[in-house]
């Protein structure tokens, strides 16, 4: 630190010089007053650099930049050389009046004048709570400014009723603890004056909040949490169309509770999304079901009852191969209406499935029945009539051994005879009714006993048109050469049925 004597030193190189015991500033200096006073011991510091000097409190360190220099006044003048109101408002300099200066209560309304206050006060001096005894608002317009004013200086007892209006804040000077609490209401806030920098942390409460005050301009993105939004506060009118992405929602935050009636589309599932446990029972109806929107796949074992079907829902298109089973076909099920022609085959008949009562009027015909399907078991007793049995069905292979007796025939026996005489070239024939054909036939040789051995028969037949059943039964007999008969005949006959 370095001291000078104020009349043994000029300051000229900073632009200072001594006068009467007043350091009086020569030339513009930054920081400095045109004049300043030196302190009760006759001080005056200064910190000073190549951009400018500044005045100081002598107790005051200087930055590590710049220069510290205490000028000591030889004319330092103390309270007792002052007589009471010596010192006048000519006889003091500018800026002359520093804190340490002024008494306790010392400045009321009556020591201050008019004008020229704000030049007396020493800047950085400022006016403390003890040294006013009245209010500001006996103060005229003007007269206190920000480096008159002690930190902390302005308390709510020195301020008039709306003295403090927006000319008279500096800008950023109103910070939370300068605040009373409720003391801004809505009618103190400018339009769009509150931005995010100006919000302290949590400190945006429900009650602070007017209703409709949040839109969605007034949220900064991503700002709204979980822990931001209380509970049941989102609502379907609060939130913006689209708004909610599925990167938003936390798994398992939608319930039945939170979901709106039909807001659950196409466009809001994910592939695969809707799973057993996500659907509650009953769930799944006639309406929520897109065109083909069941398939295999998505329907569980034995998922699909009765009750869940609905009449006639299930067509052709619908059944997979071979997914009629017998235990998935319930009793009486199947009528004849939902069998597709063709559709029943010996592969999907079960063993003794056709009963009589299965079968109906007239729907056997011999294309439907396979070879050596109907046996003796499966044949009714009286069932099988004359019009039952095609032409020529019946062969000796179908007929079991014993089973046709004289009663289950219906036949007639007829015959022919050639006449009786010496001719040695018979034949003879026997003919059926109308309606009846040849189901068999023989002959008879007549004539004396010494001339039947003399004759041979040709043949026995039954007669067979082309493309037509046989009729009738022929017979050809001849006397054996080297015999001569005297007398004989040759009779035909025929089994018709």
């Amino acid at each position: 630190m370095t001291r000078r004597a104020v009349g043994s030193v000029m300051l000229r190189k900073r632009g200072l010089r001594v006068a009467g015991g007043t350091i009086v500033v020569l030339a513009a200096v930054a920081g400095v007053s045109s004049a300043v006073i030196p302190s009760a011991e006759g001080e005056v510091a200064f910190c000073y650099k190549s951009s400018g000097v500044r005045i100081v409190d002598v107790s005051v360190s200087c930055d590590s930049k710049e220069q510290r220099v205490v000028i000591k006044s030889a004319a330092a003048v103390g309270t007792t050389s002052l007589v009471d109101g010596s010192v006048t408002t000519e006889k003091l300099a500018d800026s002359a009046v520093s804190t340490e200066k002024l008494a306790a209560e010392s400045v009321d309304s009556t020591k201050l004048a008019e004008t020229n206050l704000w030049t007396k006060l020493q800047p950085e001096s400022g006016f403390s709570a003890s040294l006013l005894s009245d209010p500001l608002l006996e103060l005229s317009a003007s007269v206190v400014g920000p480096i008159q004013l002690q930190t902390g200086s302005v308390t709510t007892t020195k301020l008039g009723t709306d003295a403090v209006t927006t000319e008279k804040l500096a800008t950023d000077a109103v910070t939370s603890t300068q605040l009373a609490s409720g003391s801004v209401s809505t009618s103190e806030l400018t339009a769009n004056s509150i931005i995010a920098a100006k919000i302290a942390a949590g400190a945006v409460t429900s009650t602070a909040i007017a209703p409709d005050a949040v839109t969605s301009t007034a949220i900064a993105p991503e700002a709204v949490t979980t822990t931001t939004i209380a509970p049941l506060a989102g609502t379907s009118t609060r939130i913006g169309t689209d708004a909610v992405t599925e990167g938003k929602i936390r798994e398992g935050a939608v319930t039945s509770t939170a979901l709106g009636d039909g807001s659950v589309g196409t466009s809001e599932l994910e592939a695969g999304s809707i799973i057993t446990a996500k659907l509650a029972a009953g769930a799944v109806d006639n309406t929520s079901l897109a065109t083909n929107a069941v398939t295999s796949t998505t329907i569980a074992p034995d998922a699909v009852t009765a009750a869940d079907i609905a009449p006639s829902a299930v067509t052709e298109g619908e059944l997979a191969p071979s997914a009629v089973t017998s235990g998935k076909i319930a009793i009486d099920a199947v009528t004849s209406g939902k069998i597709k022609d063709g559709a029943v085959t010996t592969s999907t008949l079960g063993p003794d499935a056709v009963t009589a009562g299965k079968i109906a009027m007239d729907a056997i015909i011999a294309g439907k029945i396979a070879a050596g399907a109907v046996t003796s078991t499966t044949i009714a007793d009286g069932t099988v009539d004359e019009d039952d049995i095609a032409a020529d069905a019946v062969t000796s292979a179908q007929i079991a051994p014993g089973s046709i007796t004289g009663a289950d025939i219906d036949y007639i026996r007829v015959s022919g005879n050639s006449g009786q005489d010496g001719t040695d070239f018979k034949t003879a024939a026997a003919t059926c009714p109308a309606g009846k054909v040849v189901s068999g036939g023989g002959y008879q040789v007549f004539g004396l006993s010494s001339d039947r051995p003399k004759i041979t028969v040709i043949s026995s037949q039954p007669f067979t048109p082309p493309g037509s059943p046989a009729t009738t039964w022929a017979v050809e007999a001849t006397e054996i050469a080297g015999q001569e008969a005297t007398s004989w005949s040759i009779s035909a006959y025929a089994v018709c049925t």
